[in-house]
């Protein structure tokens, strides 16, 4: 939400984030912060994410890739 009202994310400034980066989300939960690190590496960048619970881990793979909401570039990000 920050991002989609032009302001600077505290984690994307923290983390120094460009386009083309890669980055492990050792904590992914609900990939609140790895979609948020997608939306500013991009197509050239990766972000790879590691969920210790399999409940979480299924529930979120199913949910990203048939996650249908928000804006065209937060869909490419998940």
């Amino acid at each position: 939400k920050v991002l989609a009202q032009g302001q600077q994310d505290s984690m994307i400034k923290a983390m120094n984030l460009k386009v083309g980066d890669r980055v492990l989300d050792c904590t992914i939960g609900l990939a609140n912060d790895a979609i948020v690190a997608s939306s500013i590496v991009g197509e050239q960048g990766q972000v790879q994410g590691i969920e210790s619970s399999a409940v979480i881990y299924v529930i979120v793979r199913e949910g990203l890739k048939q996650c249908r909401k928000g804006s065209l570039d937060m869909q490419q990000a998940m």
